[in-house]
């Protein structure tokens, strides 16, 4: 939804359909989060987010977050700096950014012959 290469943040509705999980990660930045649909949280803790819980990560949060929840779950995150992806075993395997998630977007667009919408480039 947005890009911020000047402090490396972006923000993105992240939508998990009939559930599902995404892999161990450390954030290396402040997160926070406003679920919207459906319900989520972390293995790692005992809390669960529904619509209108705010929540928010501290720099150096490592987490895995997962959804049980039939319908799955929405969730509008902003996120501030890289995030750390890490194997079953927590072996580091991948780092993503602003700067990856500019990519990720401009390739969608560019395979499916959408254009780029420039206003999202702060």
């Amino acid at each position: 939804l947005c890009f911020d290469v000047r402090t490396n943040t972006f923000s993105n509705i992240l939508w998990v359909k009939g559930g599902g999980r995404i892999g161990t990660h450390r954030h290396r930045g402040a997160v926070s989060a406003v679920t919207l649909e459906g319900s989520w949280g972390y293995y790692e803790y005992d809390w669960i987010a529904t619509p209108g819980s705010f929540v928010f990560e501290t720099p150096g949060t490592a987490h895995t977050l997962y959804s049980d929840n039939p319908t799955g779950m929405k969730a509008m995150f902003w996120l501030q700096g890289a995030i750390e992806f890490f194997d079953e075993n927590g072996v580091h395997n991948d780092t993503v950014d602003v700067f990856w998630f500019i990519n990720h977007y401009v390739t969608h667009c560019r395979a499916h012959n959408i254009p780029i919408n420039k206003t999202l480039f702060l």
